[in-house]
């Protein structure tokens, strides 16, 4: 496999988009939105497009407020029917698609033939590694797949990427440090509205990417159930 890999360029000009309009996925959506990214959202079902551009328009002010530091003004939110118009450009895609092993791997074939060679591609799969979605896919796109997890509700505060050798490991809200970690010099990778940094490690990773977005829900019953995360 390639080690050859590097982050995304002009990343601050370009989208970010979310595979699948669903219950998570479109939360996934507002957080950055909120943070002041143009986000793009697809999915095949006209209902799950309509339904994600309303949510995000309604609950939009309620993401923003968790946000410490807010952008001037939020990003913006386009929904797609279309794979290869929702990626394009794009430097970050989250694949929220249902947890089907052959719709995954079909969809990261798609990716690897769409998205950028320059784009970061994360599964948001709470069953399955990323290395098992991507048996129809190059080995120098496997160098740029990683998992995610968010949790409900998505909630973005920081993001700090860790690059390595072969991976591409990122790190969502407070979180501990490794070792190479707290001895590399930071390297700015921002959200909009956040305090950011990152870190370039030096050490070999042979495991899985992932992308941890650490979530400190403190909040009321009310606003959490708003949030879909309260009983």
């Amino acid at each position: 496999m390639s080690s050859q890999w590097s982050p995304p360029t002009n990343y601050e000009k370009r989208p970010i988009c979310v595979l699948g309009g669903g219950v998570l996925g479109r939360r996934i959506a507002a957080c950055f939105v909120a943070a002041g990214w143009q986000v793009h959202i697809r999915d095949p079902s006209a209902k799950s497009r309509d339904d994600a551009v309303k949510y995000i328009n309604e609950n939009l002010s309620s993401f923003t407020a968790l946000i410490a530091t807010p952008p001037k003004s939020p990003g913006s939110c386009e929904a797609f029917e279309d794979l290869a118009a929702a990626v394009k450009d794009c430097w970050l895609v989250f694949e929220a698609v249902p947890e089907v092993l052959p719709l995954k791997e079909s969809t990261f074939a798609d990716l690897e033939k769409h998205a950028p060679s320059d784009c970061i591609l994360a599964t948001n799969s709470s069953s399955f590694k990323s290395g098992e979605l991507l048996s129809k896919v190059k080995d120098s796109t496997k160098t740029r797949v990683l998992n995610t997890h968010f949790m409900m509700p998505p909630q973005v505060t920081t993001l700090q990427p860790q690059f390595t050798r072969t991976r591409a490991n990122l790190f969502v809200g407070n979180h501990r440090r490794t070792n190479d970690q707290r001895t590399n010099r930071p390297r700015n990778f921002p959200i909009r509205g956040s305090q950011t940094q990152g870190s370039r490690s030096s050490s070999r990773d042979s495991s899985e990417g992932i992308l941890w977005f650490h979530l400190q829900p403190n909040l009321g019953s009310d606003q959490a159930r708003s949030h879909g995360c309260a009983g």
